[in-house]
């Protein structure tokens, strides 16, 4: 999981922009009438074509070639998803329903803390972060294990907080979450902050409550296929490292590749960055 900076496609591709913006367009007529809805007490129910519109999905969360943001990986355990599984287009904060990190139904509560009831006399669950369904700050690209349910886990509709759940969009700044979201342009959500790696293992290590939250939802340090490839790595890098010491003759070939491994244009940046690191102070 690495620190990702949002960017739109490619706007010098006339086709490419205008299909961008018709997206951005589509996303924001649907958020308000979801809104809308949702004020008048009515069911609204939320678009999958439109969040994850299959040209957006192709090109721009996990289009390997087509470069930043995402460059083909899932945000969450930086694997590799295209060529590999069918990836999904994650919200960050879920759209319709709530759990905390147990995946424990979250229910609405009033300004004292009490559980609000319906007329039935049951509680009330969260609506879910409506609003925020299709922004595109809180879409993230995710490979399948570490957003659906699986042997190893899963976030589904997972978002555990240390405050109460927001429930309004003017709530939402003063909600702390336990997990990291690596697009959202806060320092605070910067993942080496709270995650490290132990590269010679493979192992992902927590800095903060927030980091050992990323571990234990998203299982990433049970999956012996994590381990071995950033591992595996440790080996690519410090090789490179290595040869653009002792082979002059094609050092700016390997600085090359080194520099896009080092800015995420691979898989496993944090796992890269950190034998970096060690070698630099080696050497």
């Amino acid at each position: 999981m690495f620190k990702i900076k949002l960017q739109g496609l490619d706007k010098t591709k006339p086709k490419m922009a205008a299909v961008w913006t018709n997206w951005l367009n589509d996303c924001q007529n649907e958020t308000t009438a979801c809104v809308a809805a949702n004020a008048n007490g009515h069911t609204y129910d939320i678009k999958d074509s439109v969040y994850r519109r299959n040209t957006i999905k192709k090109h721009y969360f996990f289009d390997r070639d087509m470069g930043p943001p995402f460059y083909g990986k899932c945000a969450y355990c930086e694997a590799t998803v295209v060529g590999k599984q069918h990836g999904d287009v994650e919200h960050f904060r879920p759209k319709a329903r709530v759990t905390d990190e147990h995946d424990n139904i979250i229910h609405l509560k009033d300004a004292n803390g009490t559980t609000l009831l319906d007329i039935k006399g049951k509680p009330i669950p969260h609506p879910g972060y409506y609003w925020l369904a299709y922004d595109l700050h809180n879409l993230l690209p995710s490979c399948q294990i570490c957003n659906q349910a699986s042997d190893f886990g899963g976030k589904r509709n997972r978002f555990p907080v240390t405050t109460e759940h927001a429930t309004m969009a003017a709530e939402v700044s003063d909600e702390k979450p336990l997990l990291i979201n690596p697009a959202s342009g806060d320092d605070a959500d910067n993942p080496a902050k709270h995650l490290k790696i132990d590269f010679k293992t493979g192992v992902m290590l927590p800095k903060t409550t927030r980091g050992k939250m990323c571990i234990d939802v998203f299982d990433l340090n049970e999956r012996q296929s994590l381990l071995d490839d950033r591992r595996n790595v440790r080996r690519i890098v410090w090789s490179l490292l290595a040869e653009i010491d002792t082979k002059p003759q094609d050092v700016d070939q390997l600085q090359m590749e080194l520099k896009d491994i080092l800015q995420g244009k691979k898989a496993y940046t944090m796992a890269a960055r950190a034998v970096f690191e060690a070698y630099t102070a080696q050497n």
